[in-house]
């Protein structure tokens, strides 16, 4: 019973202070409040897929309509002309990145993820993310990925996670 009061009590404090918290609104919008099933959904992933799954998500990734935005880039536009270059056109549209995507669209029929989800769905099921973070990784669009091997991406072994 002790033991119990304490988590509570942390977790209670915990979430004050999240609250308070002034940085990390699109976190927050992303997680209003962290809960176990959140984390259970990057639990296991690796670091270079948890990294472009919150860029993705959060839509704060090194593609041009985020770097426009933050004066980094001098359009939005993607350089096949066809849309704002975004995580959903990149991974959905963008006829640059036909091979890509048909990998990536193998990758998540196999791992069992139905290919009639829109792009909010697709980027929230767990199954996706190393078909998701290996197509970003072999397309080059984010130079701080460049040296991650694309099969490096998927999920860590149980015994790696002791």
């Amino acid at each position: 019973a002790a033991k119990r009061g304490i988590r509570t009590a942390t977790k209670i404090a915990w979430e004050r202070a999240w609250e308070k918290e002034k940085s990390g609104k699109a976190t927050k919008r992303l997680l209003p409040v962290p809960t176990k099933k959140v984390l259970e959904f990057w639990k296991g992933q690796r670091k270079a897929s948890v990294s472009i799954m919150m860029q993705i998500r959060l839509n704060i990734i090194g593609m041009n309509r985020y770097l426009w935005r933050i004066n980094k880039a001098d359009s939005p536009d993607c350089s096949c002309d066809l849309g704002q270059q975004t995580p959903k056109h990149v991974l959905l549209e963008c006829p640059r990145f036909e091979d890509e995507r048909r990998e990536m669209r193998h990758a998540l029929s196999e791992a069992g993820v139905s290919l009639l989800l829109s792009f909010t769905e697709l980027i929230q099921e767990k199954p996706a993310v190393p078909a998701i973070t290996a197509f970003i990784i072999r397309s080059e669009l984010l130079g701080q990925f460049h040296s991650v091997d694309p099969q490096a991406t998927g999920v860590e072994s149980t015994e790696q996670q002791s």
